[in-house]
This record gives C-alpha cells, structure tokens and sequence, in this order.
C-alpha cells in the first residue's frame, strides 16, 4: 500500500535546482503523494534543525546536512544525498555527538548512476597514460616537435588488446569500468573482500577475480591499477607503506577514480620515484583541494585532476532520486542505503 502524501524537503548547495527536482517529481505519478519545501541553504544550526521540522524525506548535498546530521528532527525518515561517497559528511561530524548518536532515519547515497562517466575517465586516463600525452602536451607548449628518441614511449605505445587492467573494488562503480575496458579490448581483473561461491553474471566483464588476501598477485599482474573503493577503515592505507613494492616488474600505472586516502602521498612518492609504478592519473587525494606545496604537482609522470571524473549532475540526481522515491512511496527497501556499521 502506497504511502500518504509526504513533505518532501530540499536543501541544496544550487538554489535553482529545486525547481528542477520539482519539476521532475511533479511530471510522474509521483508527483500526487509528494509536497515540496524549499530549505534555505545559507541557514545553519538550530535554525536549519527548525526549518527541517515537518519533513519527512530531505534531499541533500552532505556537505550541507553534515552540520545537523545527528541533530535532524524525528520527523525525518529518509535522508537521501546527492553524493556517492558520504566520508566528507562524517569527516565534519561532531565526534563526541556522533559517538552516542542512533539515527532514527534511513540514509541513502546516490548510486548507481556515476559509473558510466567514470568509466568513460578511466579509459581516457589508460590511453593517455600509454601514449604519454602530457609529454605531449608540454612538447606542445614550447613548440617542439619530439622525435623517438626523445620519447621513445609516444611513438612505441601497447594496444589496449595488450594492456591488463586490475579494477580494487568490484561494486556497481568498479563493474561499469570493467565492462567499459573490457568492450575496449583489454583483459580484466577485479579485487574483491571475499571470494564467490560461484561466477554471478554481474562480473561477466572481469577476466579474472582476487579476494584481499590475494592482493599482491593481484598487483603484480597488472599493466594499470584502478581503485574505485570509498573511504573506509578498511580501505585506509591498503596500498601504503612498500605494498607497491610487488608491481616493480611491469611498472603499472595506478588510476585513482576511489579515494585519495588508499594510499599515502609519501609512499605514493615514493614509487614513482623507485619505479615501482611508471605514472599516476589522480583525481582523487587525502586532502582536498590539493594544497600547493604537494611534490605530485611537479613530477612529470602524474597527472591531477580536481575530483572531476564523476560530478554529481542534475540528471543524475533526478535518475537516482527518482527510484528511490518510488520505493519509498510504495514501502518498498530502498535502495544504496548506508551501512553505519560498515561505513559505506
């Protein structure tokens, strides 16, 4: 049985995209059991605790629920973010209230829609790695035209159908980019926690599957390393200290799409300068904005770019949202609810 009518709270960091997300509901069926409110984004602690008094299911960007999270009143029942990682939120959390804190609301991240434009990076990253395009580019800038023995790697490049490809962290994410390389070409393993008790269908794009325990084999095998994991405490520092040591015999290059936390800046500095890995495409740090004085910025074989490789998108919103918000109406489970336990 479907649920009466429910408020329906918005509290964005873009003030236009209520009427966006309005829009969207009201064009559906759904529109009829759902009554909006506009929650002003420049209001903060009590006064946003207050203003939130009433609503049932928010619709939020973490970095604007983060300050009342444990304080959301009792009304609220569903509290969906517009983001696929939720580590920022708790990072800004009140500790000590967090400690003793018992939600009394469901909390869902946005999935199952940044996949396909991840994917789309990480193969663009794989390609510009094996053709070196940023010695390209910087050849470009200062007018020169290389030759092969100035860059010998421009002009004696692999095929992608040569290339092996490891993919830390099959989740819905991780599956889209191997099903991306893969159509591409290229031969895929997936790192998983624990091992299958028989081969699901959903991993019909990986090549070959590794459980944790497995790690440095895994490592070892690969031509390029992609880690797609959230920040968690077990994820924290997987590939830190000498892990990368194993990969020193074919040099891969490690793609981060994940979170800047799986490894650390000095043990990442550390292999590239050790040629245990031969170049890093990053779009993801520890430490957000990457502050200025970080050694990355000026070695040659990295790339960074500004946590772009899946923005939150209106359309993405709105798809993700949407199924949510039906299964809520009708009492259905929702879907990419947060595990407080595990932290992801």
């Amino acid at each position: 049985m479907a649920k009466n009518k429910v408020t329906l709270g918005v509290l964005l960091q873009t003030p236009d995209f209520f009427q966006f997300v309005r829009n969207a509901v009201s064009e559906g069926a759904l529109g009829r059991h759902v009554s909006f409110k506009y929650i002003d984004n420049t209001l903060l602690g009590s006064k946003l605790t207050d203003e939130l008094e009433g609503v049932e299911v928010l619709l939020t960007d973490p970095k604007l629920c983060a300050s009342v999270l444990t304080k959301l009143p009792k009304s609220v029942k569903w509290v969906q973010t517009t983001w696929a990682g939720l580590d920022y939120m708790f990072s800004k959390l009140n500790q000590h209230d967090f400690a003793n804190f018992e939600p009394h609301f469901v909390l869902t991240r946005l999935g199952g829609v940044f996949g396909p434009v991840i994917a789309d990076y990480v193969l663009g990253a794989v390609i510009s790695l094996e053709r070196d395009w940023k010695k390209q580019f910087m050849a470009q800038s200062e007018k020169k035209w290389l030759t092969i023995n100035e860059a010998r790697n421009v002009f004696q490049f692999r095929s992608l159908e040569q290339l092996t490809v490891g993919i830390i962290g099959i989740g819905d994410i991780g599956i889209t980019v191997a099903e991306k390389l893969k159509a591409a070409g290229m031969r895929v393993h997936g790192l998983k926690r624990s091992e299958l008790k028989k081969k699901e269908e959903r991993y019909k794009a990986v090549d070959e599957l590794f459980i944790s325990n497995q790690l440095e084999e895994f490592l070892s095998r690969c031509d390029y390393i992609c880690n797609t994991l959230p920040h968690t405490r077990d994820t924290v520092n997987l590939l830190s200290n000498d892990v990368l040591h194993v990969c020193k015999a074919k040099k891969p290059g490690l793609i981060n799409v994940g979170r800047g936390t799986i490894i650390d800046e000095q043990c990442l500095v550390k292999a590239l300068n050790n040629g245990w890995i031969s170049s890093a495409f990053l779009d993801v740090f520890t430490n957000e904005p990457l502050t200025p004085d970080s050694p990355l910025w000026e070695m040659v074989n990295v790339t960074i770019t500004p946590h772009s490789s899946g923005p939150t998108q209106p359309n993405f919103v709105k798809e993700g949202f949407l199924k949510n918000l039906q299964l809520y109406i009708e009492n259905q489970p929702l879907q990419y609810v947060f595990d407080w336990e595990k932290g992801y």
